[in-house]
């Protein structure tokens, strides 16, 4: 119960800012983004393309995530969420163990997961603690932090647009 405490407490920050992210008419169609990863030292190690396809059905949503990767790699995920009030809300992805936990409030929205990623022949498994926070109507800002033993591993920085 501690998780959702102290991400209810962060989550409260936001509050009043404006304009409120609304998770379904944001993620609704498609989103664009453009993003970069950076390691423990703060050192851009890679550049990708994504694009967000979402569709939601009252509470339930599918997001299905294309990354491009400046090296020629790909990664595709697909994400089942389900709003369960005005604040909370939770999803699923193969990489993900158990459920993705999230919160929205105001401009942003903060989401909890571990996520797993094959290394060569190993599995690593990392701590997201990834927030969301909506510029304009249009553009949005994501910023995750991916973490192991409570030190940052690495950092996804992602500008986000919806397409008209």
């Amino acid at each position: 119960m501690a998780f959702w405490s102290d991400q209810n407490k962060e989550i409260l920050r936001y509050k009043n800012e404006k304009p409120l992210l609304n998770l379904t008419n944001y993620l609704s169609g498609t989103v664009i983004g453009y993003g970069l990863i950076s390691n423990f030292f703060g050192r851009v190690t890679s550049r990708f393309v994504v694009t967000i396809q979402g569709s939601w059905d009252n509470n339930t949503g599918v997001l299905d995530e294309d990354f491009q990767f400046l090296d020629g790699s790909t990664l595709k995920r697909h994400w089942d969420w389900r709003i369960d009030d005005d604040v909370k809300f939770t999803g699923t992805a193969d990489d993900i163990v158990g459920e993705a936990k999230g919160v929205r409030m105001g401009n942003a929205i903060n989401t909890r997961y571990t996520i797993k990623l094959n290394r060569g022949n190993r599995e690593i498994r990392l701590h997201a603690d990834d927030w969301i926070y909506l510029i304009d109507e249009r553009r949005a800002i994501n910023i995750s932090k991916m973490k192991k033993f409570g030190l940052t591993f690495a950092t996804l920085t992602i500008f986000c647009e919806k397409q008209q």
